[in-house]
């Protein structure tokens, strides 16, 4: 989706009445901290809770998308065994 795209959707589920939107996607960086961040204060704007999913960032990234206005993060776990985890994520 566009930027505008996704803006759109943002506000017709706050129309709707919705209190929450979730953003959830691959590790995409197509969506960089820069244009993340827009979307999030755009998105705030709404007067929503906003979730983000978007998969393992640094934690500068982390800390740019808190202080835009997410308000939750959901990062799920593949695994706990390192040699596997690097296996898997090679870079």
């Amino acid at each position: 989706m566009s930027d505008e795209e996704l803006l759109e959707t943002a506000r017709r589920a706050a129309a709707l009445g919705f209190q929450t939107i979730v953003l959830q996607s691959g590790e995409d960086m197509h969506f960089d901290q820069a244009r993340m961040c827009r979307i999030i204060e755009q998105i705030k704007r709404l007067d929503v809770a906003l979730t983000l999913s978007i998969g393992e960032r640094d934690y500068a990234d982390y800390k740019a998308f808190r202080e835009a206005g997410a308000d939750r993060y959901l990062l799920r776990i593949e695994t706990t065994d390192r040699d596997l985890y690097h296996r898997l994520n090679p870079a």
